[in-house]
């Protein structure tokens, strides 16, 4: 048993392509803008807060002065300001650390912070002028009963500048604490999800509307073609099945002809002979010409009957008619025949063989008495055919004018256009040329 391979319907297999095209391009959006808010959110904040303890702290370097290293007194300052700094609702300070202009620890609070990660590059900034922050999860170190654990932390490396000069009088490294930070960012992230989920179903949904459209008009122009095509197919079959029954019409005309002359004309050209030359009458001129004429009817009344070809091949349809041509005209034909089919149709190897029959019997009549050259192939799944003689010189001057309908070469057209072939005749001033083309 044959198994039926599923196959998804237009709709379903763009909806399918579609959703994983969108899907992964509403992905790739979503990734790159949390990543941007994200930065810009962590930036934002790092910015305010650093500003802010910016303010305090140059304030509060102010106030001790240049006495290095710190005093008790300026020690304690610093301490009271990270504690206001540490009780603080948003932006809480975990941890502090200030430092001179050349590096060395001018103060720092630590809130259990553990931080390895090297600070070269962002003290380099900072004390350029620059401030950096990252949002990152930092070890904390084990307080009392509190065991190690990790926390999200948003770490701030930022110059402290002279309130009247601008210039930077040190640098500070702030712990943030990060929940309020990352709760943000989930927000602002989901949001995005969300709102990049819409867009892509509404996306979909209205590109499945379009193609369910336009696969609904294919499938109705499909079955309109489907029906066209089935008309188009019976016509055709009723055409051949009138084209064959028109082609057995002619031929059992082209007979029923054929008897009539044998019965009549043929019987009273015979009677008249008889008369003629009775008695032992030796034959006159009328006699002959009444014999002449009673054998040229007899051959036009074999001819108009078809012999039996549905037992012949190609070849042998066009051999039975150069063979009865030659038996009848007692003349001789040059044929040149290549390999042709055996399985043809009965109109086709009808109109072949009233083609050579009658193409023959033209080059006989017009020619100048010299053998005809017949020509057969077949290429590409045609039939072709080349009947030449050479004619008078005269007889281009007794050509049928071109007003006046030709009989032969039109009977002929008309059987080739029946079976899909075509004719040409062609004429100089020693040559007649009859080609044929004709599909199998």
């Amino acid at each position: 048993m044959k198994r039926r391979t599923w196959r998804p319907t237009l709709q379903l297999g763009f909806l399918l392509l579609a959703g994983s095209i969108v899907a992964v391009a509403m992905t790739l959006i979503g990734a790159l803008v949390t990543e941007q808010l994200s930065r810009s959110i962590t930036a934002g904040v790092a910015d305010t807060a650093a500003a802010s303890m910016d303010v305090m702290l140059a304030d509060e370097l102010a106030e001790i002065g240049p006495q290095r290293p710190l005093t008790p007194a300026g020690a304690a300052d610093l301490d009271g300001l990270f504690s206001a700094a540490n009780n603080a609702r948003l932006n809480k300070l975990v941890q502090l650390r200030l430092r001179n202009p050349d590096g060395s620890v001018l103060y720092e609070s630590l809130g259990g912070i553990e931080d390895d990660a090297p600070a070269a590059r962002a003290l380099a900034g900072a004390q350029a002028g620059a401030t950096t922050s990252a949002l990152v999860n930092l070890p904390l170190a084990p307080i009392g009963p509190l065991a190690a654990g990790t926390l999200p932390i948003l770490k701030v490396v930022t110059p402290i500048h002279d309130r009247a000069t601008g210039t930077t009088i040190a640098t500070a490294e702030l712990y943030f604490a990060g929940e309020g930070v990352v709760a943000q960012e989930n927000a602002a992230q989901t949001q995005v999800w969300l709102a990049v989920a819409g867009i892509g179903l509404v996306a979909i949904a209205a590109l499945f509307i379009l193609v369910d459209r336009t696969g609904k008009t294919i499938a109705s122009q499909r079955l309109n073609l489907a029906e066209s095509l089935a008309a188009s197919q019976r016509l055709a079959g009723e055409n051949t099945r009138l084209r064959q029954q028109a082609n057995v019409a002619n031929e059992r005309l082209l007979a029923q002809v054929g008897a009539d002359l044998h019965d009549g004309p043929l019987q009273l050209l015979a009677l008249l002979i008889l008369r003629l030359s009775r008695h032992g009458v030796a034959p006159s001129p009328e006699t002959a010409l009444a014999q002449q004429t009673m054998d040229e009817l007899r051959a036009i009344s074999a001819g108009l009957v078809l012999p039996e070809l549905d037992q012949l091949g190609l070849r042998d349809t066009v051999e039975l008619a150069i063979a009865r041509h030659e038996e009848v005209t007692g003349t001789r034909v040059i044929a040149r025949l290549s390999a042709l089919p055996d399985d043809a149709s009965p109109d086709l190897k009808a109109c072949l063989y009233r083609i050579v029959q009658e193409g023959l019997g033209n080059a006989r009549r017009h020619g100048t008495g010299e053998p005809v050259t017949l020509d057969v192939g077949f290429r590409q799944g045609h039939v072709t055919m080349e009947i030449t003689n050479p004619i008078a010189a005269t007889a281009s001057a007794l050509a049928v004018p071109a007003d006046r309908p030709r009989l032969g070469i039109d009977g002929m057209r008309a059987r080739l256009d029946a079976v899909g072939g075509q004719l040409r005749f062609e004429t100089d001033k020693e040559l007649a040329r009859l080609s044929v083309d004709a599909p199998v």
